[in-house]
């Protein structure tokens, strides 16, 4: 059994040198049958468990890596943790896999964010005009090789709901979730809640779409709406109502900009005729 996940020891004991305190000591724990090995800090705590039947069992605060004394020399694409799987052949491939469960217990609640990605940027920034990425999350997708399959999709990102459970009440139910909590503008620049680029140089290389909405099986979309504007009572994009509406039975504005010229859609309602 340890022979087989000695490699597995090796890496967690490693995960160990940065969770251990200098001045701490270590506990190992072995039972005479050799089923398990337990890690144990000073107090007799477990910290980490190989077991025969469990597995590897993390306590205490679980795992902590990286070290709040700044690297003097920065490297490109240096990380904390990097996790390499060569996957081949046929099947589900799931290289990492997280599930984070809870159970509802009446009349209490809380948040679940099964991966949370946080970039902190602290300091004065001084560089200018150069190419710089501050990213909570960040994911891709690369072909090396070569794909022929017509049902095969590819993706940097996949945000997808899950089928399931009953919703008898809930505020926002989405696929994909953006949120903006900036309070001041920069002074150059601007703020989208959305941004789309397309940064291949190549001019034979066109995307088809920039939108591309496809509904579920059959004839049918799905979709009850393309859009649904909630009007800012402050002003925004979308005019006020017309009294005399220019077709149908009324009318509002929408404000667009192309390259930095106003324009407006026209969004009426059923024409009464």
């Amino acid at each position: 059994m340890f022979k087989r996940i000695s490699i597995v020891l090796l890496i967690l004991f490693t995960l160990l040198a940065f969770t251990v305190g200098a001045d701490a000591t270590l506990h190992v724990v072995k039972d005479v049958a050799g089923t398990y090995v337990d890690y144990q800090d000073e107090n007799g705590v477990s910290i980490f468990r190989i077991d025969d039947d469990d597995g590897v069992i993390i306590g205490g605060t679980g795992i902590n890596m990286g070290t709040t004394t700044p690297l003097t020399t920065a490297a490109t694409g240096q990380s904390v943790i990097k996790i390499y799987s060569d996957l081949s052949g046929d099947g589900y491939n799931v290289p990492v896999w997280i599930t984070s469960a809870a159970t509802g217990t009446g009349a209490s609640y809380g948040s679940i964010y099964c991966i949370r990605g946080d970039v902190k940027l602290t300091g004065v920034q001084t560089s200018q005009d150069n190419d710089q990425f501050i990213v909570g999350v960040h994911g891709r997708a690369r072909v090396s090789g070569t794909v022929y399959n017509t049902a095969c999709t590819i993706a940097g990102v996949m945000s997808q709901l899950l089928a399931g459970g009953t919703y008898t009440e809930a505020e926002n139910v989405c696929s994909l979730w953006v949120d903006n909590q900036l309070a001041t503008n920069p002074s150059t620049g601007e703020i989208s809640m959305v941004l789309i680029t397309q940064n291949n140089s190549s001019s034979s290389a066109i995307v088809d779409n920039v939108f591309k909405i496809q509904g579920g099986g059959g004839t049918q979309t799905h979709f009850a709406y393309l859009f649904n504007f909630i009007r800012n009572t402050t002003g925004g994009f979308v005019s006020s109502t017309y009294t005399t509406p220019l077709h149908g039975t009324a009318c509002v504005k929408i404000k667009i900009k192309i390259d930095d010229v106003d324009y407006y859609l026209l969004a009426s309602t059923v024409p009464s005729d």
